[in-house]
């Protein structure tokens, strides 16, 4: 991954942070205490020009009630599509001794 493009996800995520804390009507101290830091490394972090850990992006979720994809790819995680498989009927596992995986 380039370095302008890493830049561009930080400066995205930054962005969705400040968004949502601004739609909380939270303040930076706010946040700061809500994610256990300093409010001068929570600026820099909404900042999006340092790199944001992934620690400090749980704890937004967290305090947002948000998923952590909204957060990283601005939208939640959709199920695309599933599988039926009925007892007795799906793909075998490898076995293992002391491991009982009933099929």
């Amino acid at each position: 991954m380039n370095t302008s493009n890493t830049l561009t996800q930080l400066s995205e995520i930054a962005a969705r942070i400040k968004e949502l804390r601004d739609i909380m009507g939270w303040n930076t101290a706010q946040m700061a205490e809500k994610t256990q830091i300093t409010e001068e490394q929570y600026a820099l972090y909404e900042s999006g020009k340092v790199d944001i850990p992934f620690t400090f992006i749980h704890k937004c979720a967290v305090a947002f009630d948000v998923e952590m994809t909204e957060l990283l790819e601005g939208h939640s995680a959709r199920l695309s599509s599933y599988t039926v498989t009925r007892k007795g009927q799906g793909q075998g596992t490898a076995k293992e001794d002391g491991i009982d995986i009933p099929i």
